[in-house]
């Protein structure tokens, strides 16, 4: 059963699937406006050993919400709450030219726990199994793209591009697809960590 949200001419279009002990969403994200849009794509990800940078196309957040579905966001994560850091952690964005299509496939293992680019995932003990109603894929993108906007190429990953934080921030807008479940769970921090509605 698939879902779809159509948000600033963007149509994004999701059916996850349990798969063994994973989730796999098979998603796209269309551009039916007349002007570039930028999709969230992937995150940064450093080799310790290399010391090299590369794409990874997992990179997630993941968080109860208060429906008690597990949201997994494929964007700009919730800040912290309980602690500064030095900057937004902005995704790496793929460009969807108009009438573009982009179709890609996420694979998550089971049981998801929450985790993000500001909190990596911890001890089992910092965790509780929590039984949720069902998933929601959000896919953050830039449809509407500021005057004199460039983005700025990434070197380690020629496909993608950095659309910067001032300026494009405010702009993103998020599409989602939910999908009722039985039978997962997500594994809930204790402690703070941030659930936006």
């Amino acid at each position: 059963m698939a879902g779809t949200d159509v948000r600033d001419g963007i149509t994004l279009t999701c059916a996850p699937e349990k798969q063994g002990e994973s989730i796999v969403f098979t998603y796209s994200l269309a551009n039916g406006g007349h002007g570039d849009a930028f999709v969230s794509d992937a995150g940064m990800r450093i080799d310790p050993k290399a010391r090299t940078a590369s794409a990874d196309p997992g990179a997630v957040a993941v968080w109860l919400s208060p429906d008690r579905y597990a949201t997994v966001l494929k964007g700009v994560a919730p800040l912290p709450e309980e602690r500064d850091v030095p900057g937004v952690v902005m995704p790496l964005m793929r460009r969807l030219a108009p009438g573009e299509r982009l179709e890609r496939t996420l694979t998550l293992a089971l049981p998801l726990a929450e985790h993000s680019a500001y909190y990596a995932i911890g001890n089992l003990r910092d965790y509780r199994l929590v039984e949720i109603e069902g998933l929601r894929l959000a896919v953050d993108v830039l449809a509407k793209v500021p005057p004199g906007f460039v983005p700025a190429p990434v070197p380690y990953a020629p496909e993608h591009v950095d659309i910067g934080v001032r300026g494009t921030l405010p702009l993103l807008t998020r599409l989602s697809c939910r999908f009722a479940a039985r039978g997962l769970h997500l594994m809930v921090r204790g402690g703070a960590y941030p659930r936006p509605d």
